[in-house]
């Protein structure tokens, strides 16, 4: 009897060691599920990170080139007066607004007018924070598209073939622009170099 008892005892010993190695193998299971759990948890962090990350810079980089082709389409023609080069003799010159309407539509910096001293100082033109301001779409209500931009008249040359040189110079310019996102600009410019054909100052007919 004594016997058949401790053979019992041994099987409900048995029974409870697998049991408690059950219960540890299914914990360590959990255990690793979580940690696969909150490590793509993370991995999806990122990578939405990432995705939106590279969309802003790519907006950043339209949002720029656009105000660089709208501002290259502007130099020459009659749209911004203060783009007309009347001293042919200044050399890096900053051709910018000169009303506070057209330097910042939108009334979004707190940047000044610019001073007749600092149209010619290349370390007041390097910073874009005292750049002019607009919008590509010409919607100032909202910080959706809007950019800063300079455009610096660099010097003059010889016209191209076919133009009377005493009549016509050949006007050469730096168009830069940088994209503002919800008051935020971009840590990218864009650059781009021009030339317009205009009349001569004191050139004939």
């Amino acid at each position: 009897m004594q016997g058949v008892l401790s053979a019992g005892r041994y099987k409900r010993k048995g029974v409870t060691s697998e049991a408690g190695f059950i219960l540890v193998a299914a914990m360590v299971v959990l255990l690793a599920l979580t940690l696969f759990g909150i490590w793509a948890i993370r991995t999806s962090t990122l990578e939405l990170d990432i995705a939106g990350s590279t969309q802003r810079a790519e907006k950043q980089l339209n949002v720029a080139e656009g105000a660089v082709a709208v501002e290259v389409g502007n130099v020459g023609f009659d749209t911004k007066t203060w783009y007309d080069v009347s001293d042919t003799s200044l050399m890096n010159h900053a051709l910018v607004p000169t009303t506070e309407a057209d330097f910042d539509p939108g009334s979004d910096t707190s940047a000044p007018l610019w001073s007749t001293a600092q149209l010619d100082d290349p370390n007041y033109q390097r910073n874009p924070e005292n750049w002019p301001r607009q919008n590509l779409l010409g919607n100032n209500a909202d910080n959706e598209f809007d950019y800063r931009y300079l455009v610096t008249y660099l010097n003059p040359g010889p016209p191209p073939k076919g133009y009377d040189m005493n009549d016509k110079d050949a006007y050469y310019y730096r168009i830069q622009g940088q994209a503002v996102e919800n008051g935020n600009t971009g840590s990218l410019v864009i650059e781009m170099g021009g030339v317009e054909v205009g009349r001569k100052v004191g050139g004939g007919g």
